[in-house]
């Protein structure tokens, strides 16, 4: 879930769903929860726009939606464009309608994970869409030993904040621009 509201709906989803259900939730203190807050059982299987933008789109899981999210304007202000960002709530089933939308609609496709890069969200995704002529680049976390540290200090060592997304966006367009 992307924040504490989310976590509340998942649940509920979890409960009324008659099936088995996973959820993955941080350690950490949640964003965004309000007590009076009414759940609501969410689609099994389906992701939000948090943004709709063009040329990149930004598939994000969990706490990686806030990072995401904080990131659209300083996106725009560069490169002066606004990235599309989605919730992928659900990565399994994930959400086969919105993900071939996205593909036909932008040009590259950034995955991010506070989870493995080995067999994780991104290469689920990298896998749907090999058989279309979409760029797909991951952000997770590599298969390695991680040592100690704070959240934030780990998930900057891991690149997993909004300089690492810019620069990833900053070498896509450079790519792009050698090719011409």
């Amino acid at each position: 879930p992307k924040d504490g509201n989310e976590l509340d709906n998942l649940l509920l989803t979890a409960l009324k769903s008659n099936v088995p259900f996973c959820i993955r939730y941080p350690k950490s203190n949640t964003i965004n929860y309000h007590q009076t807050n009414i759940s609501k059982a969410l689609d099994i299987g389906s992701w939000e726009y948090i943004k709709r933008g063009k040329k990149i789109a930004i598939l994000a899981t969990g706490s990686m939606v806030e990072i995401a999210t904080q990131s659209i304007g300083l996106i725009t202000e560069k490169f002066k464009f606004i990235p599309s960002v989605v919730n992928c709530r659900f990565l399994k089933p994930f959400d086969k309608e919105c993900l071939n939308e996205i593909i036909s609609n932008h040009d590259l496709i950034i995955t991010m994970e506070e989870g493995s890069l080995m067999g994780g969200f991104g290469s689920t995704i990298l896998d749907y869409c090999k058989r279309d002529n979409i760029k797909v680049e991951s952000m997770g976390i590599k298969d390695s030993f991680i040592e100690h540290g704070t959240r934030q200090e780990l998930l900057d060592l891991v690149g997993l904040n909004s300089k690492s997304l810019i620069n990833l966006i900053n070498d896509h367009i450079n790519d792009r621009l050698g090719d011409n």
